[in-house]
């Protein structure tokens, strides 16, 4: 790799800026090829697997926590018809699982990966459309038969009485939504109107355990039908309340948010005669925290955005982007944790194609004494073609989103684990395994993750509050692997989530040990306290028929 040459007269030809975003460049660029150079050497990493570290460092009561939950995943393993299925082939046994009743209690200090427009049963956005006048359902098909409401992708939109003569909606079929429920074909379709809307925008079983190209596109078509049922002033300051409500209810204490800053996101007015700034969709979110936390008596730790922008995006927007990512810091210090690319990884741009744009950034930030961390998706495949994973580190990216690459690039973790850079791992059985393997290749991935990155992986960052759903599907995999418990083994704050949140007072079921959070000392108070767990009889630790649970008197 060639690296910057600085001619003699450098000084003269361009200004201290620009000479110090150069300079930056060159250090990352070197740093880059340092790091390949390393990879294509052969060096192997030789770590112990993550959850030999956490046996070996476990408190007192960790074992005897660890033991009884994992007398309750042989339980729901003894009820599974097959271990290594999907999600969405067992969710009807889920509802079962004891060990879902315990991870319910379960402390969980901080959700660090929050796609905003994706966190609620879509009950509630369509619920809020059906009493939205301006509301219109669109279609790419006339629907006319049976195969038509099968086949066709459905979209919503508010429009104002002048647009909705004028809009140019590409020959798209166009219906105002209450018109559409009262003639929804009930007794033709054997289902309501909503059902069908429900059955569209939720994946259904064989939909999505294709390749990741399918998945990936059936996601678009989805994303795409949600847009127009969460970008007006009505539903977005709704579902800000549910999702806060959601947070609450399912113990988290603090999570960051990633909101797409882009045009065509931006919130209309329910009448549909303007669109909001991306200054007042901030305005929205932070006013509803407040009201949210001034009702519940300050039940959150903490909320703050990640400012999102799409990977398709040209050089001058993801620059624009940049500069708006950093006036919003500098208005509101405390609500902005980072910036990220997002979309599909192999379809849009690599992160090495947007250097300049980051380095002028990061010399920006500096100027103006302000920190915004990169926290970026890449390494969301197997083999991380693209190499972003590289770019990631060598542009000292805080956390990367999900890494499943990673075991591949071991001299890359060897760095990121030096650096302190998170990996979050939450979707991965989502994305991972339902189109590429089974149970045990996510055993090999978490086996090879570092001992530092265990809390953060799957238990802690999997229960999103996007609905109960996700809670079933954590006990799911945790009834699958045998492994996985380690991550409840080490504290939250050691994986930095507390801390991080900067949270003075956690809620009162956490206890404080010499500074830090013990999970699986809580999980131990939580089985001991439970009406359906109160007393355990262990005989054998090698037999689940032989344990025994007895209801209280």
């Amino acid at each position: 790799m060639a690296h910057l040459q600085v001619p003699k007269s450098f000084h003269e030809e361009i200004s201290p800026k620009q000479f110090k975003i150069q300079m930056a460049l060159d250090g990352v660029l070197k740093t880059m090829h340092k790091i390949e150079q390393q990879q294509m050497s052969g060096i192997q990493e030789t770590r112990p697997s993550s959850d030999w570290q956490c046996q070996r460092r476990a408190s007192d009561d960790e074992p005897q926590a660890d033991c009884i939950l994992q007398i309750l995943k042989r339980m729901d393993v003894e009820k599974a018809r097959n271990v290594g299925n999907h999600f969405l082939e067992t969710r009807d046994l889920l509802g079962q699982s004891d060990l879902l009743q315990i991870m319910q209690d379960v402390p969980k200090g901080g959700q660090l990966h929050v796609h905003f427009n994706a966190c609620l049963p879509p009950e509630n956005l369509l619920d809020i459309a059906a009493s939205m006048k301006r509301m219109f359902i669109t279609s790419d098909r006339a629907l006319l038969t049976e195969d038509d409401y099968n086949q066709s992708e459905i979209q919503f939109q508010i429009l104002s009485e002048k647009r909705e003569g004028l809009e140019n909606l590409s020959e798209r079929h166009k219906m105002r939504f209450q018109d559409f429920l009262h003639q929804f074909p009930r007794e033709k379709m054997g289902y309501s109107a909503m059902q069908w809307l429900i059955s569209k925008l939720v994946f259904q079983e064989g939909e999505v355990y294709k390749t990741p190209e399918e998945a990936w596109r059936m996601f678009n078509i989805r994303t795409r039908m949600m847009k127009g049922l969460f970008n007006y002033e009505t539903a977005f300051k709704g579902y800000t309340r549910l999702f806060l409500e959601k947070l609450q209810a399912q113990g988290f204490q603090y999570a960051e948010i990633r909101l797409n800053f882009m045009n065509t996101n931006q919130l209309w007015s329910d009448d549909g005669n303007r669109q909001f700034t991306n200054q007042e969709m901030m305005e929205i979110i932070i006013h509803e925290y407040r009201e949210f936390q001034r009702r519940s008596n300050q039940a959150l730790g903490g909320l703050k955005v990640i400012y999102c922008t799409p990977r398709s995006f040209s050089k001058e927007n993801v620059k624009a982007s940049l500069k708006e990512c950093l006036d919003f810091k500098l208005r509101w210090p405390k609500w902005i944790a980072g910036f990220d690319l997002v979309g599909e990884e192999s379809k849009g741009h690599k992160l090495r194609y947007f250097l300049d744009e980051f380095m002028e950034f990061r010399v920006e930030c500096k100027e103006k004494n302000v920190d915004i961390p990169f926290l970026f998706h890449c390494g969301e495949t197997k083999d991380d073609p693209d190499g972003n994973l590289l770019t990631a580190l060598a542009l000292g990216a805080k956390r990367v989103a999900h890494g499943f690459a990673l075991p591949q690039r071991p001299v890359v973790m060897e760095r990121m684990v030096e650096r302190g850079t998170s990996t979050l791992a939450r979707d991965f059985y989502e994305v991972f395994l339902h189109t590429e393997g089974d149970g045990a290749d996510f055993d090999e991935y978490h086996r090879h993750l570092p001992e530092q990155w265990c809390p953060m992986v799957t238990i802690i960052g999997s229960v999103q509050p996007r609905d109960d759903n996700s809670l079933l599907r954590c006990s799911r995999i945790m009834a699958q692997n045998s492994d996985l418990l380690a991550a409840l083994t080490r504290p939250i704050a050691e994986a930095g989530i507390l801390a991080q949140a900067a949270i003075h007072d956690p809620l009162m079921w956490t206890t404080k040990t010499s500074g830090r959070v013990d999970v699986l000392e809580q999980v131990l108070l939580v089985v001991k306290s439970s009406k359906r767990f109160v007393v355990w009889s262990i005989s054998r630790l090698d037999d689940a028929t032989d344990f025994r649970m007895l209801n209280a008197p």
